[in-house]
């Protein structure tokens, strides 16, 4: 399973490759079908980057403290 940014990365190989899309899974040393399914769900991949950066927001964060300090 990939990270979205390593699908991401593939994606943008995928556009600026300018030989088959067999060669350029071979050259990632993955298998066609892997690449072919990451590429063709590209918006999804999109979206779900945008998901991601807005529910790691820092104004979402806050510093938990305890009620007693003592311990």
């Amino acid at each position: 399973m990939f990270s979205i940014g390593g699908k991401m990365q593939i994606s943008a190989e995928a556009d600026a490759h300018m030989g088959t899309r067999v060669d350029l899974a071979a050259m990632l040393g993955l298998l066609i079908l892997t690449f072919n399914m990451t590429v063709s769900k590209r918006s999804e991949i999109e979206k779900d980057t945008g998901d991601v950066e807005s529910s790691f927001s820092t104004e979402h964060k806050s510093l938990k403290t305890l009620p007693m300090e003592e311990l």
